[in-house]
């Protein structure tokens, strides 16, 4: 996988053995890499908690090309401090964002939007 790009997933319900299924062109398309830090009220870090952030179910199957779509999302823990950055870029879309064991007062959701044609080519 390019570095710094969203990562994609593919699923056909049925494949024969030794047929060739076309994808066409495949776009690798930029993803953001994700970090921030969980806080209670007080501002004071909140470790080991779970951060999640998954693909918003009405997304979820858009194929971009072929049966070929976006992951459904990342899952990492905080560390002591609260801090957190996920593994993986995220691809565009909006991403409902859930806290295991903990009240998340905002944001309920992060839009990741896709780049504008002239930003995604720079520095080709």
């Amino acid at each position: 996988m390019t570095p710094g790009s969203g990562q994609l997933s593919g699923r056909w319900s049925r494949l024969e053995e030794g047929e060739t299924k076309d994808l066409g062109d495949v776009v690798v398309t930029p993803g953001i890499k994700v970090r921030g830090r969980v806080v209670d009220a007080q501002g004071i870090g909140q470790g080991s908690a779970s951060v999640t952030f998954s693909l918003e179910q009405r997304q979820r199957g858009l194929a971009f090309n072929a049966g070929i779509a976006a992951d459904w999302g990342e899952q990492t823990r905080t560390s002591v401090d609260g801090t957190f950055e996920l593994r993986q870029c995220l691809a565009p879309g909006t991403y409902e964002l859930r806290l295991t064991d903990l009240v998340l007062a905002s944001p309920k959701t992060v839009k990741r939007k896709r780049p504008s044609a002239a930003r995604a080519h720079r520095g080709s």
